[in-house]
């Protein structure tokens, strides 16, 4: 099973590259202010354990034009220290931020979202995390202290506390096909930047030592498949991001989230090259003992260029959970898809982008989405724990997903998502799909229907999804209200592979915007 869901997961990434650039007489563009923002602190358990908490997000610092200083953003946190393990949860996050005198900004904002795992009583699932910061910038990187509490209604944590962190400033380069003629914005103020972005899967041979939560040695191998994400810092140098899930391994619910530094080179041939990468990061679940959650790796492998923008690669490694009973050798392997995507020098003075404008020759666009969705997930009746009791609670989700479409009708789809409601906490699960739409009515242009199937990893909060693997099939319709926001309502069913006994009718409604991003057209 776990071959036939990697072939789909290189098969609908492939059709990435039949789409098609939108051309014109030039590409109008426009910049928002963005950056990540990474904390660290300690939140009280109970009164005798305390939990290390690392929260990644990111956000854009001015998201709606007519409200200055308002953020937005999405992303998650995760346990890394203490005994719990396996803890995640992923939302949004938002805010008002202004400067006050001495370079100092000050932020008031909150995080909402869904999960759980790591053998923490979260009541529902949903996570709440209002804060005030203040935060000064220092050699180009904001510094950052923020006061926050952090509650899960109907659980054990309710706590407030500091935490620490660093704001690294980034720019969303976005465009449009222009309406008139301006002056082409010279070439010398244009950068290219790389961003591979890919499916893979990873095979973890637990070492002698490796134990359960209970105490028990695994019976094998275990493996996660999942997203696989590089951002190119240099010709020889990368930063490697890796979000995955458990497929195979009887540990069902077990994620990863790593991210590091990588170096590769040319191996005698210009389509061959070496990749050694050093990560870090989270991970738990399952049942797997990783202590507090800390996860530490190292890998080197070959990358092979298939075609032009894609690559595949396999690498050796191992990983460890250093504060607990979790380690073992890996093999991991994937293929990723790495556009030539464009960007404004820092030089450049981005008020000439009201009068410049890029030629179609140079740059196309890239048709991206950003969604918000809400899932119900109606159990049937088969549906069992991995007790063995009847689960018939309805169970609600909350998650974030990116579409990128590859023709008119057709769209890749990228989604997660965490559980809020229904006795599942600690449930999550990440999927990748594809979507085919249609306009069938003349009358209601903005109208279309569409159908939707997705693959991918779930499980936590005691539902039995056996290996991990799930698959869903929906049915729905978008209203387009106006240009580059949509509104849709899915019907379906989802359903874990294998022996799994979890099969649930789907009801979902999102809200998608277009980002439309510049490649390079060369």
């Amino acid at each position: 099973m776990k071959t036939s869901t990697l072939a789909t997961c290189a098969t609908l990434l492939g059709a990435i590259a039949l789409a098609p650039g939108a051309h014109g007489q030039g590409l109008e563009l426009s910049t928002s202010p963005s950056r990540w923002r990474i904390t660290y602190g300690e939140i009280e358990v109970n009164e005798s354990e305390d939990m290390g908490l690392l929260g990644i997000q990111y956000e854009l610092l001015e998201a709606f034009e007519n409200w200055p200083g308002v953020f937005a953003g999405f992303g998650g946190y995760g346990s890394v220290a203490g005994d719990r393990g396996g803890f995640f949860s992923g939302g949004f996050s938002g805010g008002w931020r202004r400067q006050i005198p001495g370079d100092f900004f000050a932020e008031v904002g909150a995080f909402v979202g869904g999960g759980g795992g790591g053998a923490t009583s979260n009541g529902t699932g949903m996570m709440l995390r209002p804060f005030a910061a203040l935060e000064r910038e220092v050699g180009g990187l904001g510094v950052r202290l923020e006061l926050a509490k952090t509650d899960f209604p109907g659980g054990e944590i309710d706590d407030t506390s500091l935490s620490f962190g660093l704001s690294i400033p980034g720019e969303l380069l976005a465009g449009r096909v222009a309406t008139g003629w301006g002056a082409p914005i010279p070439m010398d103020a244009i950068d290219l930047e790389r961003w591979r972005i890919g499916a893979g899967a990873l095979t973890i041979e637990p070492s002698s030592g490796a134990r359960t939560i209970s105490g028990n040695a695994f019976g094998g191998d275990v493996s996660v498949a999942g997203l696989q994400l590089a951002a190119e810092i240099s010709e020889s140098s990368y930063i490697p991001i890796y979000a995955m899930g458990a497929v195979e391994g009887g540990v069902s619910g077990f994620a990863t989230a790593l991210g590091g530094y990588g170096r590769s080179g040319e191996l005698g041939n210009p389509d061959l090259r070496w990749e050694v990468e050093g990560v870090a990061g989270m991970g738990g679940g399952g049942g797997v003992d990783t202590g507090g959650g800390l996860l530490l790796g190292a890998s080197a492998g070959l990358r092979f260029r298939l075609a032009e923008n894609w690559s595949a690669h396999a690498s050796l490694g191992y990983l460890d959970a250093p504060n607990g009973r979790f380690g073992g050798q890996t093999i991991g392997f994937g293929i990723g898809w790495d556009p030539r995507m464009l960007r404004l020098r820092p030089s450049y003075d981005r008020a000439n982008l009201a009068t410049q404008q890029m030629p179609s020759h140079e740059g196309k666009l890239d048709v991206w989405q950003a969604s918000a969705h809400y899932k119900i997930y109606h159990p049937t009746r088969s549906t069992r724990t991995e007790s063995g009791g009847k689960h018939d609670t309805n169970l609600q989700l909350a998650g974030v997903g990116f579409e990128r479409h590859i023709s008119e009708h057709a769209a890749v789809v990228i989604r997660t998502a965490g559980a809020v409601e229904g006795d599942i906490s600690g449930y999550a699960e990440g999927t990748l799909g594809l979507r085919l739409s249609a306009s069938p009515f003349e009358s209601f242009p903005n109208c279309q229907l569409h159908g939707t199937y997705e693959v991918g990893a779930g499980g936590g909060g005691g539902i039995d999804v056996s290996s991990g693997m799930i698959h869903q099939a929906t049915v729905g319709w978008l209203w387009a209200p106006k240009p580059g926001i949509e509104l849709g309502l899915d019907l379906g069913r989802m359903e874990a592979f294998s022996d799994g006994s979890f099969e649930a009718e789907v009801v979902s409604v999102s809200f998608a915007l277009d980002i439309l991003r510049i490649i390079s057209a060369r």
